[in-house]
């Protein structure tokens, strides 16, 4: 697989993942699964940032700024997305954390605002090796502090994007923003 591929791959859900370890001879019930989610404001965020820092002109639609990017995002969900808004226990991630219906028993979720300790317990819990060093941050934003691109409108309109994340308890809304 070339890089490429492979970070192709990296974002084509659990589903694919599963259906890959089938074709490799693998159960992919029985292999360890580590899938790591980020905090919806700041996802979002980190979207339009990565996209507004490309060189002038290589991004031909993006929008002037951060509020109406996060407004269009709502406006451009297909019939089948919104669908999954509504009815996904993970929402939009749900892809790339359920088969089917189901997050498998093997599946691990961690946050990647607190990876090392999420990473540190999958390897520890799921795979029986006491980590033993840190894990280096890389590819970072280059974004301020998420509270100074959100306003009202266009926190309510993450929420919505992100709902189900917000019921299920796996982030708290308003988490760090200053409205």
């Amino acid at each position: 697989m070339t890089t490429g591929q492979k970070q192709w791959a990296m974002h084509q859900g659990m589903e694919f993942a599963h259906q890959y370890a089938q074709r490799l001879g693998l159960n992919p019930n029985q292999i360890p699964t580590l899938v790591c989610i980020r905090n919806p404001y700041d996802h979002v965020l980190s979207g339009y940032k990565y996209l507004a820092d490309r060189p002038a002109g290589t991004v031909p639609d993006l929008e002037p700024d951060f509020s109406t990017y996060v407004q269009r995002m709502h406006q451009k969900l297909t019939p089948k997305q919104k669908v999954t808004l509504e009815q996904a226990p993970f929402g939009l991630n749900s892809k790339y954390i359920m088969v089917g219906r189901k997050q498998p028993a093997n599946v691990t979720i961690a946050k990647t605002e607190d990876l090392q300790t999420g990473i540190s317990a999958f390897i520890r819990d799921r795979l029986g090796i006491e980590p033993d060093r840190s894990i280096a941050k890389y590819n970072a934003s280059s974004a301020d502090h998420r509270a100074k691109y959100y306003g009202p409108e266009e926190e309510e309109i993450v929420y919505r994007l992100h709902r189900k994340m917000f019921d299920n308890g796996i982030y708290q809304r308003y988490e760090g923003l200053s409205l």
